[in-house]
């Protein structure tokens, strides 16, 4: 079955990548897609670079990514972000950078799929709630855009389309061929809708079917990482509560 695994918001945390992964190592992937931010608020960012380069998954970066590679000035960052970015400038490795630099910050996969990190056209727009979701996948039927569009950036879990938008944490899906779709499939490494487990959603395109799920992983371990490594400290304690 035609399985792709769809990933967002990974924040160099790979311990919480790796359990995802390890979550889906009994099925055959024909795809890992991520909608940006490799990087940025966590401490294994090359880590998480050479795991998704091992994987040949199809990225694009988002805005933390942009920042630690100085395509961005990070002026719309919070000071915690701001600080979280300049020590991953000093963590990264130069093939880290490389591959950074080599991502675009949208990707159309095909003629049907689309990924951007926040929404079409504009990367860093945060489509916040179902509503927004819902009015997007309307604009984009009428438009006659990408059949399905991957976004991430709010690192909360959701699907919509014209007519039906919910937040989706580990809720199947089904979805229909003829109708435009939003998939947001949360954070992997830092959720923020109050849970810790990783997030992230599985796609059989050939059955129509959309698994948003959740696995646990040792965010107590990455915690004291992230305090160890002199990031904020607020970093550490919203990975303990998943905000």
């Amino acid at each position: 079955m035609n399985k792709i695994l769809i990933l967002a918001d990974i924040h160099a945390n790979i311990h919480a990548l790796d359990a995802v992964l390890e979550a889906q190592s009994a099925h055959e992937l024909s795809a890992v897609y991520c909608a940006g931010d490799i990087v940025g608020y966590g401490v294994y960012p090359n880590e998480c670079v050479e795991r998704l380069r091992e994987l040949g998954a199809i990225c694009i970066r988002g805005n933390h990514d942009r920042f630690v590679i100085g395509l961005d000035d990070g002026s719309s960052f919070n000071s915690m972000a701001y600080e979280a970015g300049r020590l991953t400038r000093e963590i990264l490795s130069a093939e880290s950078r490389d591959y950074l630099l080599g991502l675009p910050d949208e990707r159309r996969v095909d003629d049907n799929t689309l990924i951007v990190h926040g929404a079409p056209g504009d990367p860093d727009r945060y489509l916040f709630g179902s509503s927004e979701l819902s009015d997007m996948a309307d604009d984009l039927q009428r438009e006659e855009g990408p059949g399905v569009c991957i976004v991430g950036h709010t690192h909360v879990p959701a699907y919509a389309d014209s007519d039906h938008a919910y937040p989706s944490d580990k809720m199947l899906v089904m979805f229909d061929d003829n109708r435009r779709i939003m998939i947001n499939p949360g954070s992997v490494g830092q959720p923020r809708d109050g849970s810790p487990a990783a997030a992230y959603a599985l796609v059989e395109m050939d059955s129509g079917a959309i698994l948003f799920n959740r696995v646990t992983y040792d965010h107590e371990e990455v915690a004291v990482a992230v305090r160890s490594r002199g990031m904020p400290s607020y970093l550490a304690y919203r990975l303990l509560i998943g905000v």
